[in-house]
This record gives C-alpha cells, structure tokens and sequence, in this order.
C-alpha cells in the first residue's frame, strides 16, 4: 500500500471525497444493515432500521447485495435525483457500500451522450437513404456521405476527448 503522508490524505479528501457527499452502509453477509454515516440524506435514504435487511430499506441496492466479488464499483447508479458510484467491498467487520455524488459528472456528460445517440441516427439514416432514384450523379453522393461521416467522426473524436478531460477533473459544486 502507499505510504503518504498526513497533508496528502488530507488535500485528497478534502479536494476529491467530502466534495463529493460520502455515505456509508455496513451490513453483515445476509444484507442486515448494521451501521450507516455520512451523507446518507443526500440520497434519499432515511429512516433506516438496524438489524433490518437492507434490500426493503434502500431498493436500488437489491441487485447489488449479497455481494458477488470482493470488490466493485457501479457507475452512475441513480437515487432519486441524485447520481453515484456504488463501491463495494468486504472487511473482517461485514460488507460496505460506499456511495460517492457523481451528478455533477452526470450533468457534463448527458449532452454528449444526446449528440452522440443523434450522431448514430444519423448515420443509420445515411445508410439506409436510397440513392434518390438517380437524380444525382454517384461521385457527387459519395463526396456528400463522405463529408457527413466525416463531420460525425471529428464531433465523436471531440467528445471522447471532452470525456476525457471531465474524467480527470475533480467534481465541481
């Protein structure tokens, strides 16, 4: 494991976790809640019950428990208005879900994703368009689908690079 230093754990969770709403819920390998913290209300997720499963209490989870693997994380799971990543992992001291906001993330990204699903409708409309029942030459048809698919590669190339920088930049609020 890392060895860093006190400021450093500090810097990162000042600027990369409390940013983003931790919450917590500790349950035994059956799915009983034993413990919760953190920013829990955020998600909607109140009047929890110790001792209680967990799956009636917070059914998005009800997929997720019991566990399947030691580790995981499951990207922008929705809770109500809210998104997160689900992380999951196992101690000696039971099974943890770990929630972390990324609506902000969410937010960046939905446009992109409407482009890009309005990009391939496009294309699906190119290829599947007649040829007009000849009314143009081939070459000049050509030349105008080859502009178009190229327009639609350069947007995508763009966004996959705009992904790619919101990935790596801390959520904002």
């Amino acid at each position: 494991m890392v060895n860093l230093p006190k400021p450093v754990l500090n810097f990162l969770y000042s600027t990369q976790i409390e940013l983003r709403s931790p919450a917590y819920l500790l349950l035994d390998k059956r799915g009983i809640l034993l413990e919760w913290g953190g920013s829990t209300l955020v998600y909607g997720i109140d009047n929890l019950s110790k001792g209680e499963l967990i799956q009636p209490q917070v059914s998005v989870l009800a997929e997720m428990i019991p566990f399947t693997e030691s580790t995981s994380c499951i990207k922008f799971v929705k809770f109500g208005p809210k998104t997160a990543d689900v992380h999951l992992f196992s101690t000696k001291a039971g099974d943890w879900v770990v929630l972390l906001d990324t609506s902000p993330e969410e937010e960046q990204i939905r446009p992109i994703q409407q482009e890009r699903n309005e990009l391939r409708a496009a294309l699906t409309r190119l290829r599947n368009r007649p040829d007009e029942l000849g009314q143009r030459n081939e070459p000049d048809m050509l030349d105008e689908r080859n502009a178009e698919l190229r327009k639609a590669l350069e947007s995508i190339e763009r966004d996959v690079k705009l992904l790619r920088e919101i990935m790596t930049q801390r959520p904002k609020k």
